[in-house]
């Protein structure tokens, strides 16, 4: 998978129309197909727009991981016998 096709895949999870996704970030919708279609590279504040409105991270756009979703639970974070948030009410 590119670059493109996870900017295509996080719009396409979010519901949102590529004419939408232009208008949110500020940018024509020719524009924004040719980021879906490798054609153009977005900046790097387009993608910090892109990631933020699709709620996706940005280690998910540029593939350094498979996991979509940039937040973690802190009942997921263990050190020891100890969650992160039994560490942090104590």
């Amino acid at each position: 998978m590119s670059l493109g096709n996870r900017i295509r895949e996080a719009r396409a999870s979010a519901r949102i129309t590529q004419k939408k996704m232009a208008d949110m970030i500020g940018v024509q919708q020719p524009t924004m197909s040719g980021y879906e279609s490798k054609n153009h590279m977005p900046t790097e504040d387009i993608l910090v727009k892109i990631a933020d409105i699709t709620n996706v991270s940005m280690d998910y756009l540029f593939e350094r991981t498979n996991n979509p979703n940039p937040y973690i639970e802190l009942d997921d974070c263990f050190y020891g016998n100890y969650t992160y948030r039994n560490i942090l009410e104590k």
